[in-house]
C-alpha cells in the first residue's frame, strides 16, 4: 500500500492546455505576427511570426520566425519549432496571488485592441526587486488569440533603465 501511495503522490493532475486550445481550433497556415519594441535600442526592430504547422490530438506544432533589423540592416532570420501539448500539469497554469517582500503579482481583466479587434484579456501584473533593479511587467492573455499572448510589457529601473513591449500586430486565421 505504501508503494501505491508514493506513486500516486508523483502523478500530477493534467488539464487542458489553453495555448494548445487557442491554436487547435484553427487550420495549419494560421499565423500571428508580433512586434517587439525595446527602449534601450531604438535602432533595433524585431518582428516575430508564429505559424501553425500541424494539429494533432496530442499537440500543436508552431514555427516561430524572428526577424531583426538593426540600424536599417536586416539580420538573418532565426527559425525555431515550438510544440504545445494538449494537456499540461494543472500547477503550471495556476497564477497565485503573491505579495512578499521581493515579488508581487495580481490578476485583473482589461479590454485590449490588437490587430484591429477588441479582446477581453486576463492581465497579470508583476513587480520584483533584485538588488538595485526593479522590474515591473504585465501580460495580456486571451484564448481568442492563437498562442493566448496578446501583449507583454516590462520595465526595468535601477542602474539600467529599459522598457520592452511585445504586441500582436496581425492575425491571419485559416
Amino acid at each position: 500500500a505504501t508503494l501505491l501511495v508514493c506513486s500516486l503522490g508523483l502523478a500530477q493532475e493534467l488539464v487542458d492546455n489553453p495555448v494548445y486550445k487557442s491554436w487547435a481550433k484553427h487550420k495549419p497556415g494560421t499565423s500571428v505576427t508580433k512586434s517587439v519594441e525595446n527602449s534601450m535600442n531604438e535602432m533595433m526592430k524585431t518582428s516575430m511570426v508564429q505559424t501553425l504547422k500541424s494539429v494533432s490530438e496530442a499537440e500543436v506544432v508552431i514555427e516561430q520566425k524572428v526577424e531583426m533589423e538593426m540600424s536599417g540592416q536586416k539580420l538573418p532570420a532565426q527559425t525555431s519549432t515550438l510544440k504545445y501539448p494538449a494537456k499540461t500539469e494543472k500547477k503550471k497554469l495556476e497564477v497565485p496571488e503573491v505579495e512578499t517582500g521581493e515579488a508581487k503579482m495580481k490578476e485583473t481583466t482589461e479590454e485590449l485592441t490588437v490587430a484591429g479587434k477588441k479582446y477581453s484579456c486576463k492581465v497579470w501584473t508583476t513587480e520584483t526587486t533584485t538588488g538595485d533593479a526593479k522590474v515591473t511587467g504585465k501580460v495580456w492573455w486571451t484564448e481568442d488569440v492563437p498562442g493566448c499572448n496578446a501583449k507583454t510589457w516590462s520595465k526595468t529601473t535601477g542602474p539600467m533603465t529599459m522598457e520592452t513591449t511585445t504586441l500582436v500586430t496581425s492575425i491571419v486565421l485559416k
